[in-house]
């Protein structure tokens, strides 16, 4: 079996904690995954797992093999990146990892125009609202919503993510136009869910010096923000999203801004690379289009 192939299999499968989720991660079956690692077990004659029916864990001689494992992946990637700038070519995979609904609503619809200019390119798109470790997880390229924690990263803001109220046309057609937040508590109100989100209960607005919190009565709270949009467009509330997940649909007229003489929070959104090493050239074409998309 290849060895580079197989030490990120053996990577991949103690950073996600089993053999499934790493063959997952990486396009191939569980069985595949096993066979990579006991591969490398064979070839030195070791343990480098301990295996039980309820998780994984490193051996001594796996501590060491993983770390020794990381700075050759880490090699590899620095050799592909000399060789990508002297022919300048944009090539190989990109690992990157965004919010879930940044990335559906705004984010993958676009990406054909991507492809389309970079066809040898591989990318390989992660969508997740938790903290991702870019470092151990093998991410190239994080996009992030909120204030940021590792230093180690190099950071690029973009257009901060804006919040605000919308709903369709036939809701407040139905329900009426608000003109201050309070009437919002007499509304259907879609709420967003996530363990980690500031405020879950509480919907803020500011005019001026002034700051409005309402905990408005929720017709439904669900931890995906694509389907509270989903369901604002076919006028079943009020949904608090990101000015940026929506812009196609108010554009298009399908939702409408409520409370326009009042802000929502505005969340910093950031691009996040590796500090420590050469950008090869699709990173960088990837971060300059992400720059362009999203400001």
């Amino acid at each position: 079996m290849d060895r580079l192939s197989s030490l990120k299999v053996f990577l991949r499968t103690i950073d996600l904690g089993s053999f499934s989720a790493a063959a997952r991660d990486l396009g191939m079956s569980p069985q595949m995954a096993g066979k990579h690692v006991d591969a490398l077990e064979a070839r030195f004659g070791t343990a480098l797992l301990h295996r039980s029916t309820r998780r994984l864990s490193l051996t001594e001689a796996g501590r060491i093999f993983a770390r020794g494992a990381r700075r050759t992946l880490d090699a590899a990637d620095a050799m592909d990146a000399s060789v990508e700038h002297l022919t300048d070519l944009p090539c190989g995979t990109l690992r990157v990892s965004m919010p879930s609904s940044l990335g559906r609503c705004r984010i993958i619809p676009n990406l054909p125009a991507f492809r389309t200019a970079y066809p040898h390119i591989k990318l390989d798109v992660i969508l997740t609202d938790r903290l991702v470790d870019m470092t151990g997880e093998g991410i190239d390229i994080g996009i992030r919503i909120g204030e940021l924690r590792d230093s180690e990263l190099a950071v690029h803001g973009l257009a901060p993510f804006r919040i605000a109220a919308f709903a369709s046309p036939g809701y407040v057609q139905a329900h009426g136009m608000p003109s201050d937040p309070h009437e919002l508590e007499r509304h259907g109100c879609l709420k967003y869910a996530f363990e980690s989100y500031p405020e879950p209960n509480l919907w803020v607005f500011t005019k001026g010096d002034a700051r409005i919190e309402i905990n408005p009565p929720h017709a439904l709270t669900i931890n995906d923000t694509t389907s509270l949009i989903n369901l604002a467009l076919i006028d079943a509330g009020v949904v608090l999203t990101g000015e940026v997940n929506v812009a196609n649909e108010i554009a298009a007229g399908r939702l409408l801004r409520l409370l326009p003489d009042y802000d929502g929070p505005a969340r910093p959104l950031n691009l996040l690379f590796h500090r420590r090493r050469l950008l090869s050239p699709r990173e960088r074409v990837f971060i300059d289009w992400i720059v362009a998309l999203l400001g």
